[in-house]
């Protein structure tokens, strides 16, 4: 992780001279999608589905909890921002859907076992709070504002979805249950700038590690992109 954001933070402090010196606040609506995955050693690709009866009721499971194939993920929210000459200050509120996927290899129906390989898919969803420091720097006629922060993710809601292949089961899930944890995550990442009009790349870099795994040893990555309208764009005296 050093090495990933070194480069970043070394940027930040050597900007060129060339930066524009204008104070301002702007605030803007965003949407966009992304990329998101489970990493560390608690994480799997592949897992088995297991189904059964118990007092009447049907029960199923996975062999394994967190997977580490990207799954597309989708994110709206509210950015404020604040210019201090060449360096800025800002906060952005998100409601994040996010999580991981996996190969079911096979169908375990008591000692029954049938193979299988559809998907597991793991979703929760998150109220994202992500102040940022940021450094703004004029192109031409745009802008390129890099970005790190630290971001507070309270998770509201987690579900579960089996695309099994076989055509007896086919494809089923359910939402809900209690939320398991409060994500802290390292983020950096930059917008481009035209106008009223910005695109945003964010990578977010979870540290906390989630009950149920072996070892809680399974953490959270993302790769956000969206697009952000300021409504507001006042220069500042």
């Amino acid at each position: 992780m050093r090495k990933f954001y070194l480069p970043v933070l070394v940027f930040a402090f050597t900007l060129p001279q060339t930066g524009y010196a204008q104070k301002k606040i702007t605030f803007g609506i965003s949407a966009g999608s992304g990329l998101s995955w489970f990493s560390g050693k608690d994480t799997y690709r592949h897992t088995n589905y297991y189904q059964y009866y118990s007092n009447a009721e049907l029960h199923d499971s996975v062999s394994n909890t967190y997977g580490n194939i990207p799954v597309a993920v989708t994110n709206f929210g509210i950015t404020a921002r604040i210019f201090l000459n060449r360096i800025g200050l800002g906060i952005t509120i998100q409601h994040e859907f996010q999580g991981g996927a996996m190969i079911i290899d096979s169908i375990i129906i008591h000692s029954n076992r049938f193979q299988d390989g559809g998907r597991y898919l793991h979703r929760r969803q998150y109220l994202s709070f992500n102040p940022t420091i940021f450094f703004p720097l004029r192109l031409n006629k745009s802008e390129i504002i890099p970005q790190i922060g630290v971001d507070y993710a309270p998770d509201l809601e987690q579900s579960y979805m089996y695309k099994l292949k076989n055509s007896n089961y086919g494809t089923y899930g359910f939402s809900g249950g209690i939320n398991e944890v409060k994500e802290i995550r390292i983020t950096s990442g930059f917008s481009f700038v035209i106008e009223r009009w910005l695109l945003n790349v964010v990578y977010k870099h979870g540290l906390t590690r989630y009950p149920n795994s072996k070892n809680n040893k399974a953490v959270l990555r993302v790769i956000q992109f969206n697009v952000l309208y300021n409504i507001l764009d006042k220069k500042l005296k």
